[in-house]
């Protein structure tokens, strides 16, 4: 009998999960869609992208691929490839994230403004954990 309840109990929760992620994917797209105007979707990696590019996006989703490692215990990082002095991102919200992890970081920025760093979704994935 407790061991039913357990599982069902689990399976509540993974269902309420999915729910809350389907909202806000659902979310998402419904912003997208609600716009006026549609632009054309660009996909750069970080050192192929330019501030210019960006502040003069108007209405193109712009998509940056970054390659970055984990530098210390704090969530500091180092982006791989950048070729200004700004080659620092966080890696704090990344769950399970260790110092000499390889992330792959994918940024969506805001269409319909110019601000270069208006990201409208962020999404981080450990593509190679450090060596022990």
């Amino acid at each position: 009998m407790k061991k039913k309840s357990i599982i069902t109990t689990i399976i509540l929760l993974l269902a309420a999960a999915v729910t809350v992620e389907a909202a806000s994917s659902y979310a998402f797209y419904k912003k997208l869609v609600k716009r006026k105007k549609v632009g054309v979707v660009r996909e750069y990696y970080t050192e192929d992208l330019t501030y210019d590019m960006l502040v003069n996006r108007g209405d193109d989703i712009i998509i940056e691929k970054t390659i970055g490692t984990v530098i210390n215990k704090k969530g500091d990082g180092r982006i791989m490839g950048a070729k200004t002095r700004y080659d620092y991102i966080s890696y704090k919200h990344v769950k399970g994230a260790k110092k000499g992890d390889t992330i792959l970081t994918i940024c969506i920025y805001t269409p319909g403004n110019s601000y270069e760093d208006d990201i409208c979704e962020r999404f981080d994935y450990i593509i190679d954990r450090a060596k022990k």
